[in-house]
């Protein structure tokens, strides 16, 4: 073999290597060079860079094939379309088919009334609710009553404190007569309507209001027998009007030792300055 033989050979063997390593890159940058003209260009390939991933792709539907499909209604769809859907998602046939949680209330706490229960699953049901998401409602809306239950509860305990010690520092001595006065007037002439009234707007703890009641009922008392019921303690304002009376009265038989009720004045003078805190 001559010397040119030998050159055109390896001249020869170096195209053929050149030729045979762009054909890979080729392939790589267009796998879709191949395919039938009809399909090559379809934009749904566009997002695949290789067969590798078509192929992916393609074992992902196959998994889909045969799962009953619900279809979305469109915007012109009517309530029956929505109902079709709704149950098939799982929505009973009509409200009866809900089953309520049974939560545990605190004390006190009013029983769920029976009406609003069968309003409330009357509308889950229109509004294509599943069991699932009424029972996660139901709990939610509970747990919320509840919480503001025990708060509202909480806020009275801590009224009814600040009123027995602004009652108590007012009437001193006379705190238990006096509010038990007040609570028996309450319970004797009022209605139950009136009570419930006075308990829901928190009125039952308001000072005030419990001082006017008791001031009401003493009256009253006094009015219907003479003078001051026998044993009734004062509050130390009262007390100390009392004394001011009768210090500014020099006939009152405590002035006069000599008269049959001085004994009975002094005691009740004494106690008025107990009373008095004096």
């Amino acid at each position: 073999m001559s010397v040119d033989n030998q050159n055109q050979e390896t001249d020869n063997s170096d195209q053929q290597t050149e030729v045979s390593t762009d054909l890979p890159t080729t392939q790589v940058q267009d796998w879709r060079a191949g395919l039938d003209v009809s399909v090559k260009e379809h934009p749904s390939l566009k997002n695949f860079k290789s067969p590798g991933d078509l192929a992916k792709s393609w074992v992902e539907a196959q998994k889909l094939i045969g799962r009953d499909k619900i279809p979305v209604p469109g915007e012109k769809a009517t309530k029956e379309d929505w109902d079709m859907v709704f149950e098939r998602l799982g929505r009973p046939k009509d409200k009866d088919g809900y089953t309520i949680p049974d939560m545990k209330a605190p004390e006190g706490f009013p029983a769920q009334d029976k009406e609003f229960m069968d309003t409330f699953k009357a509308k889950a049901h229109e509004l294509g609710m599943l069991p699932q998401q009424v029972n996660e409602l139901y709990k939610w809306y509970m747990q919320q009553s509840f919480d503001q239950y025990n708060q509202f509860n909480s806020s009275r305990v801590d009224e009814r404190g600040k009123a027995e010690t602004t009652l108590r520092k007012a009437w001193g001595k006379a705190f238990e007569q006096n509010f038990t006065i007040a609570e028996q007037a309450v319970n004797k002439y009022a209605s139950p309507k009136f009570i419930d009234k006075l308990k829901k707007s928190g009125m039952n703890n308001d000072p005030d209001m419990i001082q006017f009641i008791a001031d009401m009922a003493k009256n009253f008392s006094e009015d219907k027998i003479a003078g001051r019921p026998q044993g009734l303690t004062l509050s130390p304002e009262e007390a100390l009007s009392e004394i001011a009376k009768i210090n500014g009265d020099k006939t009152h038989p405590y002035w006069h030792k000599q008269h049959p009720e001085n004994k009975y004045a002094q005691q009740k003078m004494k106690g008025l300055f107990e009373m008095a805190h004096l």
